[in-house]
């Protein structure tokens, strides 16, 4: 099993709430994280108790992408190291897809 993978919405189920939405699981440590493209969200709301990550990079286009990770679930008690992780491995994802 790889270490990360994204997890996909059936689009034929009603409400369907991942659908549209960078869920991405760490498997080593069942940790289930939401990255949330910032570039293009004008409102977010998380929980007061929300565990979160900022992160930005350069594409290959020397475009600036901002990111936010929100950590969803997890069975760690502290996940800011699978956050970074997560944030390091989706930045190799997005420079790969253009």
């Amino acid at each position: 099993m790889p270490d990360f993978a994204f997890l996909n919405a059936a689009k034929f189920e009603e409400h369907n709430y991942i659908l549209n939405r960078n869920l991405i699981i760490h498997i080593p440590t069942l940790t289930i994280m939401d990255v949330v493209d910032m570039n293009y969200t004008l409102l977010l709301e998380t929980g007061d108790n929300a565990e979160t990550l900022d992160f930005e990079f350069f594409n290959l286009q020397g475009e600036r992408e901002i990111y936010k990770i929100i950590l969803q679930m997890s069975t760690l008690e502290c996940s800011q190291d699978v956050l970074v992780l997560t944030s390091k491995w989706f930045e190799e994802y997005v420079k790969t897809i253009f």
